[in-house]
């Protein structure tokens, strides 16, 4: 992935940020990102445990969930402004499965909202 990158901000470096090279190459990286991200929303389906809180974070960010952290405690606070809910995952090293289902029914959640909109 960082070779796509790097590949990405040589193109915005030499053509400029408006030419249709780079808005293609953005693209291409955006949907593989993306492939990778329902893999692994797939994988965290089938398999809940083992997963280190870093994996299970950059999968909500990605989906455009910001994490808030408590003054005090381990536990990270998640919320999307198209979610009333909060979800709430312990900072652990391995996330115990229970907290893993629940992202990926935060993530469904997510899913079947932004469907019925489009």
């Amino acid at each position: 992935m960082s070779d796509i990158i790097v590949n990405l901000k040589i193109w915005v470096y030499i053509f400029g940020k408006h030419d249709i090279i780079y808005s293609t190459t953005w693209r291409l990286e955006v949907r593989w990102l993306s492939k990778r991200k329902e893999e692994l929303v797939e994988k965290m389906r089938c398999n809940p445990r083992n997963w280190r809180f870093e994996e299970v974070e950059s999968l909500l960010q990605f989906y455009g969930f910001t994490m808030r952290r408590p003054k005090r405690g381990s536990h990270r606070i998640f919320t999307h402004p198209d979610l009333p809910n909060l979800l709430n995952v312990p900072h652990a090293k391995p996330v115990k499965p229970v907290y893993v289902r629940k992202v990926v029914e935060f993530l469904d959640e997510l899913s079947e909202k932004r469907g019925g909109e489009e």
